[in-house]
């Protein structure tokens, strides 16, 4: 009997766990990306106000230098993971279950829930 790759996938836990890591990959890495820049232009819109307060008057805007170039260029590559993570997340849900990664993995969460309380079940009655 011939089984498609699609209904194996679908049948086991490896296509739920599949994306649950991949979406939990895409999700530290936009973190990982993006918490750098947001705090370095924090820091210099502090400073900023900082320079606008003690000097009394309109500071001169800082000009982007090589260092802003860097960091920005340095989270590219964690930015660049967490899109490719996602997008495989939503390709491997749409080839095997047909939706997104959210639904299926609340689908297939429910199942697993249900498929470890019935062995629980049977383990503890001694069958």
């Amino acid at each position: 009997m011939k089984s498609s790759l699609r209904r194996v996938l679908a049948e086991s836990y490896v296509a739920p766990i599949a994306i649950a890591i991949l979406m939990a990959r895409a999700v530290a890495g936009t973190f990982e990306g993006l918490a750098l820049p947001i705090g370095y232009g924090a820091f210099n819109a502090i400073v900023f106000v900082l320079d606008l307060v003690k000097e009394r008057e309109m500071p001169s805007t800082p000009r982007l230098g090589v260092a802003d170039l860097v960091i920005v260029l340095k989270n590219m590559e964690s930015l660049e993971v967490a899109a490719a993570c996602a997008i495989a997340a939503w390709l491997l849900a749409r080839l095997v279950y047909g939706s997104g990664p959210i639904r299926c993995l609340r689908a297939a969460w429910s199942e697993i829930r249900g498929g470890l309380y019935a062995a629980s079940l049977e383990k503890s009655a001694g069958r």
